[in-house]
């Protein structure tokens, strides 16, 4: 009868034996794989036991699986035990750090979002209209600085404003009803205003308006600063905005003579607002305020009358011409060229602007780099690509033509539609791989991962068929017991295991 003693020397041949039958096997890819897997279904089925995403658990499931692990000769189930705990507890530990790895990406990610998210928003109006912002203003990183610093940023500047001169001026002709082919004239923007008046000449035939209280105070608004300069310095107050102002402040109007009113205090007021008196200028402001409350007054009559076709065409012609202003305002009429810089001037300043003017002036505002008020042509070809040429004419001559191409080339492709689609626009994603990492399945892994290494305290090594601690890794040290003779091929490996088994 066999005492334990012969029986555990029965068991540790057959293993000392059956780990040197599957040498070759695990010295290949796919036996490390298999084996890995096999061993770490038992670690991630631990995982779903209560209490198994835990350090403790984690290091337990380690344990565990370290004293079940068959040991050859020179091993021990105590070793196994103790690298089975370190390898589970490293396991979880390094699910816990990748996991606030991918919580900060990720808040860093959210935080920038937030901030840049009113950029964005201009920068998706912009590329929608047909604008072209060089890549480092809406997505700015090393590739894009990179290869913009290559192309020459200025020059890359230049060029993308020469293009999006052609999209502000036909968005700002769009928005007037003109024809986008045609440069934008002074004339055309008067002919514009001639016809969009024929809707103030129809309200002279309504009568008498009366002025509301909401009228009256913003009349009484547009006085008190001269008022008050009149109080503290008699015969310094402006004759004309106290003539102005006494002159509206009654109880009503006949409409055609307001009608009448409105086109002498804009043509006044736009004359007066460019003089380089101050007086005239502080009068054209008051008059050009005095029209818009006479405007509103005559709005709010209409609406209160029930005379929506008045009111509507009304409503129509005052945001034309107020358009026709505006855009004439920013217009080299030389060039027919609309400034877009301008227009965001005059949002910033509170024009309620709308429409395509609005965004031509948000782009403007939010890239001026690349909707700069270009007065001259920019060549294909800068000085600073000549240079380049130069630079490398000592090389040979192929590589000076390149070089001269270069440069205009890359310009061309980061101001590319594909490229302002792609690498032009920033994500705002996080780490895909952290935040796959730092998932449930993800830390379930690592743990198993942990637990699996640490539990394999060796395995043979193929090169010197001595025990190797350095597979292991940050996880668990690794080694290995062999009987195969040093210098054996893998069949010869085999043919030594199958006779020492018989």
């Amino acid at each position: 009868m066999q005492n334990a003693s012969d029986i555990q020397k029965q068991t540790q041949s057959y293993v000392d034996q059956k780990r040197a039958a599957d040498g070759p096997l695990m010295e290949t890819a796919g036996g490390k794989v298999g084996n890995f897997i096999g061993a770490a279904i038992p670690a991630v089925a631990a995982a779903f036991v209560p209490g198994g995403q835990t350090l403790a658990g984690s290091a337990i499931t380690g344990a565990l699986m370290g004293a079940a692990a068959p040991t050859a000769a020179g091993e021990s189930v105590a070793g196994n035990t103790i690298a089975g705990v370190a390898g589970g507890a490293a396991g979880f530990g390094i699910g816990k750090g990748i996991g606030a790895l991918a919580g900060a990406v990720t808040n860093k990610a959210t935080t920038a979002a937030t901030t840049n998210a009113a950029r964005d928003t201009i920068a998706g109006v912009a590329k929608d209209a047909g604008y072209v912002i060089p890549p480092s203003q809406t997505n700015p990183g090393f590739i894009n600085g990179a290869l913009e610093g290559f192309a020459g940023k200025l020059s890359t500047a230049q060029k993308a404003s020469v293009k999006n001169q052609a999209v502000t001026n036909r968005l700002a002709a769009q928005e007037l009803g003109l024809n986008p082919a045609q440069p934008i004239t002074k004339d055309a923007l008067t002919q514009l205003r001639t016809t969009a008046g024929q809707a103030y000449d129809n309200l002279g035939n309504i009568g008498a308006i009366p002025t509301d209280s909401t009228f009256l105070s913003k009349i009484a608004d547009l006085g008190k600063s001269n008022q008050l300069l009149a109080k503290s310095f008699p015969g310094m107050e402006n004759i004309g905005i106290d003539k102005l102002t006494q002159s509206l402040n009654q109880s009503s109007f006949d409409s055609a003579a307001a009608v009448e009113a409105l086109k002498h205090l804009r043509f006044s007021g736009n004359a007066n607002k460019i003089s380089l008196d101050p007086a005239n200028k502080a009068l054209g402001a008051v008059q050009t305020k005095a029209a818009s409350a006479i405007e509103d007054l005559m709005d709010r009559h209409l609406s209160n009358t029930g005379q929506t076709d008045l009111l509507s065409n009304f409503q129509n012609a005052r945001q034309k011409i107020a358009k026709t202003y505006s855009v004439e305002k920013a217009l080299n009429d030389a060039t027919g060229n609309v400034n877009a810089g301008q227009l965001a001037q005059q949002l910033t300043k509170g024009k309620p602007l709308s429409g395509d003017l609005k965004t031509i002036a948000q782009v403007g505002g939010a890239f001026p780099k690349a909707l700069q008020n270009v007065t001259s042509s920019i060549p294909g070809v800068s000085p600073l690509d000549y240079l380049g040429a130069g630079l490398m004419h000592g090389i040979g001559g192929v590589a000076s033509l390149l070089t001269l191409g270069a440069r205009p080339l890359a310009r061309a492709a980061i101001l590319s539609k594909p490229y302002q689609a792609g690498l032009g626009t920033q994500g705002y994603a996080g780490s895909t791989i952290l935040n796959t990492l730092s998932s449930q399945p993800g830390r379930i892994a690592l743990q198993a991962a942990g637990a699996v290494k640490g539990s394999q305290q060796g395995k043979p090594d193929p090169s010197n068929n001595k025990p190797s601690f350095a597979d292991g890794g940050l996880i668990g040290a690794l080694g290995a017991n062999t009987s195969a003779k040093p210098g054996l091929t893998k069949m010869q490996k085999a043919k030594a295991a199958r006779k020492g088994a018989r």
